[in-house]
């Protein structure tokens, strides 16, 4: 399933290491992961989510308040599944520090081969928790993945790139894209700002109808109770809103020591769009 990211061939595990037809090698680490980032892919020495943020979410995530959202997600994967015994192939695309992926891992008698990419090592060596899941530093914008060689790809709050997903999906194959509902939050920014302007829900999938079609559209929203600061800390260092906001602000969330905060999530189900050939 994984390619060369220099030649674009076929890479076959031998002992230790990913070995292409070109003698192209690639070692894999200690915990299981191979890194295919290509140094001149890098915009910086480290890319992708800093450490701040990737432990902080590793941390809040653990305590299974998004488990709703995770459980959603594997529900789509298995309905969706054609009556095949043949195995599936799962790509997580941006999967982070593997929360998503190592929970449909662990869903009974799924028989799947399942891959997570990373642009940040820091968050794929956290993320290897089994062998049971391939984990990749790559890009998005570069996937070391065969072409239409992927059933499912995942695709949660992460960078997206509709070329790619294209590419590696089979033509039946299907992207599950979640993002952030119109009330995501609310009440942890309302303690943040004094002004809060909740927009209308965006569709957020406009980049991607060139390529695709929504298939299945679902709202998912629940509220969580964080009863200590630790964790309510741990969630706004994982949000965008830790780096805009000002000393002034975060001292205010500071002082607060429980919060109950409402999650809302958005789930787009995708298809290929087809190119039929005319005669």
């Amino acid at each position: 399933m994984l390619i060369c990211p220099k030649c674009k061939n076929l890479l076959i595990k031998s002992n230790n290491q990913f070995v292409c037809s070109n003698k192209h090698t690639f070692d894999i680490a200690k915990k299981g992961y191979v890194n295919l980032m290509l140094a001149n892919q890098k915009n910086s020495l480290n890319p992708g989510d800093n450490e701040i943020m990737i432990n902080a979410r590793k941390l809040f995530l653990e305590k299974d308040y998004y488990k709703p959202l995770s459980e959603e997600l594997n529900k789509i994967v298995i309905k969706n599944i054609s009556n095949t015994n043949n195995e599936i192939v799962v790509l997580d695309a941006g999967c982070g520090e593997g929360y998503y992926t190592n929970n449909l891992a662990k869903v009974e008698n799924l028989n799947a081969k399942i891959f997570g990419v990373d642009i940040s090592k820091v968050a794929i060596h956290k993320a290897v928790k089994n062998n049971k899941i391939q984990y990749v530093v790559s890009s998005v914008n570069s996937l070391p993945i065969g072409s239409k060689s992927v059933d499912f790809i995942t695709n949660v709050f992460a960078p997206f790139n509709t070329t790619e997903f294209e590419r590696v999906l089979k033509d039946d194959g299907l992207v599950i894209v979640v993002c952030a509902g119109s009330e995501h939050l609310k009440e942890l920014k309302n303690v943040l700002y004094e002004k809060v302007i909740n927009l209308e829900e965006k569709d957020f999938v406009n980049y991607m109808l060139n390529k695709f079609k929504i298939v299945d559209k679902l709202n998912l929203k629940y509220t969580i109770q964080i009863s200590n600061k630790e964790d309510l800390q741990n969630l706004f260092k994982m949000t965008p809103y830790f780096y805009t906001s000002s000393n002034v602000q975060k001292d205010k969330l500071e002082s607060v020591n429980e919060l109950n905060i409402t999650c809302s999530f958005t789930i787009f189900v995708l298809k290929k769009l087809i190119n039929k050939k005319t005669s």
